[in-house]
Formats: C-alpha cells, sequence, structure tokens
C-alpha cells in the first residue's frame, strides 16, 4: 500500500531530522534543511526560519529534468505533489547562474 509506505517513510525520515536537529541546536550550530516534501515530513514545527528557493517554472522544470534525468511527465507528476511554504522568512529568486543564486544566499542573516 503506497499511502502506509510513505507514511512509514515520512516518519522515519521525521525522527532523523528532529534527532540530527536536536544534536545541531545543543552544539548551537545552524543547519539548513533542503526539501520539497517540506510539508509532508512537518518540518515547519521543526524548523525556526523557512526559505523559498524559486524559479521561473520553466526554468525550474529544465533544470530539474537535467539533473535527475527524468521525462517531462515524470516531473510534472513530482511537481504535482509538492506544495509551496506560505509565509516563508525569505523568498529567494533563483532565476540567474549558481555565482548569483549564492550571492543572494550571502545577503540573508540568520
Amino acid at each position: 500500500n503506497d499511502a502506509h509506505s510513505h507514511s512509514t517513510t515520512f516518519a522515519a525520515i521525521k525522527l532523523y531530522l528532529k534527532e540530527h536537529l536536536h544534536r545541531h541546536f545543543r552544539r548551537g550550530t545552524n543547519i539548513a534543511i533542503v526539501a520539497a516534501l517540506w510539508k509532508e515530513l512537518g518540518l515547519k514545527e521543526l524548523c525556526d526560519k523557512t526559505l523559498l528557493i524559486k524559479a521561473d517554472p520553466l526554468m525550474a522544470q529544465k533544470r530539474i529534468q537535467a539533473r535527475d534525468s527524468i521525462s517531462a511527465d515524470v516531473y510534472k507528476r513530482r511537481i504535482k505533489n509538492q506544495s509551496v511554504p506560505q509565509d516563508p522568512d525569505w523568498t529567494v529568486e533563483n532565476n540567474g547562474t549558481l555565482q548569483e543564486f549564492y550571492q543572494k544566499l550571502a545577503k540573508i542573516k540568520l
């Protein structure tokens, strides 16, 4: 059963993330979690801040298809299952070069 498999997987990932975040919290270090399925993993409740990285939809599709070697159909199914965080603490537009993206990230004050 796919639903049971997904909930079991999400529960295991969430437990791992809680433990990992707690270790970093005790050390006083920051950590970034990159997760398309942030809502399903309950990351809003686990994290202090949310960063939304946005790109032009066609550019994002081309980048992800090239990175993951997937078809347009697979990409569309994958994106259909994702949601965008509401009221993120920061939003960064990623429509340029990698260097431009890193420059934008460097301007964010944690």
